[in-house]
């Protein structure tokens, strides 16, 4: 796309050995970067990313907006820290969800003894993460326990999680502002899904559905009609790229 006349940027979690090549602007974070003041890398240089880091995040993604040369068309990849873990939220979500009781996927006390040994010696069960030790002693049983880390844990996901949902609704709203909505398509998609207590588990890393299955959104109120839902094929993220493409001509 750059080089058909696109102005193009990568803002937020990187995540990859080699630094981003062949962007107009750049700002990412080393590494997974971190909730809470996190270094970044804007345009080769190192800096503190002040505050939270999805609202910094979507300050890069804001300003890469304002600043874009007019008479360009442009591409952002935009991309959160949130969910990763340790799902530290912005202060103003951390009491979100405080006094509801979530509930609970109908798998989340699945015995897995017959399960593959794959499965049955990951690291990745609820009732022994201890991420929320500081309420949920070690000592309790392990029922307990699960029910337990699984509310604090669904939680503390959810709130990180409103400042991704803020921090699109920001510019999607500079979108509007700017009359650029009618144009510009806009992609919400993830690397992976996550288990959620599902198999009493809050990871990843294995063959079942929540694991595998991502959210796969596009919106372009000036090329398609809202709301369709394609219930025929299978969408993987190596179609994005060549998608993008087809439709931008």
């Amino acid at each position: 796309l750059r080089a058909d006349g696109y102005y193009t940027g990568v803002v937020g979690k990187w995540h990859v050995n080699t630094p981003p090549q062949g962007y107009d602007r750049i700002a990412v974070l080393p590494g997974h970067g971190q909730y809470f003041d996190s270094p970044m890398i804007v345009d080769g240089v190192k800096t503190i990313a002040r505050g939270h880091v999805d609202d910094a995040i979507g300050d890069q993604a804001l300003r890469f907006l304002r600043e874009r040369p007019r008479d360009q068309p442009f591409a952002l990849l935009y991309q959160f820290k949130a969910p990763h873990g340790n799902w530290q939220p912005a202060p103003r979500f951390a009491k979100a969800f405080e006094d509801m009781e979530m509930p609970e996927p109908p798998t989340l006390y699945e015995d897995i003894a017959d399960r593959p040994r794959a499965v049955r010696k990951a690291d990745m069960q609820l009732a022994d993460m201890g991420d929320f030790r500081d309420v949920v002693p070690a000592s309790l049983p392990e029922r307990e326990r699960l029910r337990r880390n699984y509310q604090q844990f669904i939680k503390h996901y959810y709130r990180v999680l409103l400042g991704v949902d803020e921090n699109v609704g920001r510019v999607l709203d500079l979108l509007d502002q700017q009359g650029l909505a009618e144009d510009t398509i806009v992609v919400y998609s993830s690397d992976n899904g996550f288990f959620l207590g599902h198999h009493g588990m809050f990871d990843k890393r294995l063959m079942y559905e929540p694991a595998i299955r991502v959210p796969m959104l596009l919106r372009w109120p000036g090329g398609f009609a809202a709301g369709r839902v394609d219930t025929r094929h299978f969408a993987l993220n190596i179609d994005v790229a060549p998608t993008l493409l087809d439709l931008a001509g």
